[in-house]
């Protein structure tokens, strides 16, 4: 919660983009229910949580900067850590066409991923996956 609030609060508002949804958030868009989270394909399913990892990236800047790392004590670099998943997820989607409605969520990644090198530039292996 943390991690979404300073995203909210640093970069969302900033940039005036709207959080990612869930899979059920996402299927509510479609009318009569004619999708639903359990029919969605592995692709759009792997974008929507590859936006919601690097919002909680952008979200973990403050805190590395603030000199707190490590999800849950282990020490590891929580902007790498989640970058790095968000970036395996869309790269395991690339070869399979999005859904229309997920491209604000495909370019909002990549967006995000760039933010994150900018501020990486002083740790630029740091962010290798």
């Amino acid at each position: 919660a943390h991690l979404r609030s300073s995203y909210a609060a640093t970069f969302a508002d900033f940039f005036g983009l709207r959080p990612c949804p869930s899979e059920a958030g996402h299927c509510d868009r479609f009318p009569g229910g004619s999708v639903t989270p359990d029919t969605l394909p592995p692709c759009d399913v792997s974008v929507l949580n590859a936006s919601r990892l690097a919002e909680l990236a952008v979200g973990a800047l403050p805190s590395r900067r603030a000199g707190f790392v490590g999800i849950g004590g282990g020490g590891s670099d929580p902007v790498c850590d989640l970058a790095g998943a968000s970036a395996r997820l869309l790269a395991s989607c690339v070869r399979e066409p999005v859904h229309p409605s997920l491209m604000h969520e495909l370019s909002k990644s990549f967006f995000l991923h760039a933010l994150i090198r900018l501020v990486h530039l002083d740790d630029p292996l740091g962010y290798a996956v």
